[in-house]
C-alpha cells in the first residue's frame, strides 16, 4: 500500500521563492500546497496539514500573526518561519509561540529539507500525543464518581487502608474498585496509572 505523503503548506508573497521552495519539496517527495499569502491559507487550512514554511514580513497577515492564529486552531501543527532578519523580540515572540524553527534567508534546498523533516516529526508526536490524551480522559469519563475517587487516591499514593476509610468502603470494595478503574483506564498497575495520569494531566498539573 503507498505511502500518503506529507502535506507542507508554503506562504510567501514572492513568487520566485515560492516557486523554488515548493519544487524542492515537490521533488523530494511531499505535497506541496502554496500560497502568497496567509489569508488564502488560513480559507484553506486543512487538519492534514503536516506543516506550514511561512515567510515572516509579508502584506496583509504577517508571519508572527499567523503563527498565533494557528496555535488557537491546531497547536499540534509545526511552523517553519523564514525570515530575511528577525529581532530579537519577534524571535522571542515566535518561539514562545511553539514556531519550530526560524530559518534566515536565504536558505539552501538541505537546510530547507532537515527543518522540514524535524518539523514533520514533531508534528506528528505531538497528534499522537493529542489523540492518546482525548482517548484517555474518554475512558476517565466512563468512571462512576466512586471510581473516579479511586483512582484519584490512587495516582497520589495514598495506602489502600487509608483510601478505604476515606471514601468510607470496604477493603474488598476498594479491590473491586481498583480493578475496575484499571480495566477501564487501560493499564495493570497503580504505578502504571499514575504515569498516565500525570503524562497526560488528568487531573491537572502538579
Amino acid at each position: 500500500m503507498p505511502i500518503t505523503p506529507h502535506t507542507v503548506c508554503v506562504i510567501d508573497d514572492d513568487p520566485a521563492v515560492l516557486k523554488v521552495t515548493c519544487s524542492i519539496l515537490d521533488g523530494n517527495g511531499y505535497r506541496c500546497r502554496c500560497f502568497n499569502d496567509a489569508s488564502s491559507y488560513l480559507q484553506d487550512y486543512s487538519p492534514t496539514d503536516a506543516c506550514v514554511v511561512t515567510d515572516l514580513k509579508m502584506p496583509g497577515i504577517e508571519g508572527a500573526d499567523l503563527v498565533e492564529r494557528l496555535r488557537q486552531i491546531d497547536p499540534t501543527l509545526p511552523v517553519i518561519v523564514l525570515s530575511g532578519y528577525a529581532d530579537v523580540p519577534t524571535a522571542v515572540k515566535l518561539m514562545e509561540g511553539g514556531v519550530a524553527t526560524i530559518m534566515e534567508k536565504p536558505i539552501s534546498s538541505i537546510e530547507l529539507l532537515a527543518a522540514v523533516a524535524r518539523a514533520v516529526d514533531k508534528g506528528t508526536e505531538r497528534r499522537l500525543r493529542r489523540d492518546q490524551a482525548h482517548d484517555m480522559r474518554q475512558r476517565m469519563s466512563g468512571l462512576s464518581e466512586e471510581e473516579l475517587a479511586v483512582m484519584q487516591g490512587v495516582v497520589q499514593g495514598t495506602a489502600n487502608k487509608v483510601l478505604a476509610s476515606r471514601l468510607n468502603m470496604s477493603a474488598r470494595t476498594l479491590d473491586r474498585r481498583r480493578h475496575s478503574v484499571f480495566e477501564k483506564m487501560g493499564v495493570a498497575t497503580a504505578a502504571e496509572l499514575a504515569a498516565v495520569s500525570e503524562r497526560y494531566a488528568l487531573f491537572g498539573r502538579r
